[in-house]
């Protein structure tokens, strides 16, 4: 778990939030296919990448929520230059309708 206060977590990180939009009943079968393919394990490897997380909301069936925490926005850009991320974009495609992106700045406790 990764702690917001902590030394790692500086003013140029990003923090995505991914909302993925699955076509009906197909969420855990897209996730299978992630999953299979290693791209958490993958995003998770390289270098400057903090958190890389899938989650299933609890009041819906047809979304994913995906948690990234990149070091800065370099390490962010050279993980959609990756080839598992390629190949993320290409089961997307089967399988996902819609996708929303949030991207936040950490705040300073004072």
């Amino acid at each position: 778990m990764i702690n917001l206060d902590s030394e790692v977590i500086r003013n140029e990180t990003i923090i995505l939030n991914v909302t993925y939009t699955i076509k009906q009943g197909k969420r855990e079968e897209f996730y299978s296919k992630i999953s299979e393919a290693g791209i958490p394990m993958k995003s998770r490897s390289e270098e400057g990448n903090l958190k890389y997380d899938y989650y299933f909301p609890a009041d819906s069936e047809d979304q994913l929520l995906l948690i990234e925490i990149w070091k800065d926005q370099n390490s962010q850009n050279a993980h959609k230059e990756m080839e598992h991320f390629k190949q993320l974009q290409a089961i997307k495609e089967s399988y996902v309708i819609d996708v929303k992106f949030q991207q936040f700045k950490p705040v300073k406790v004072r």
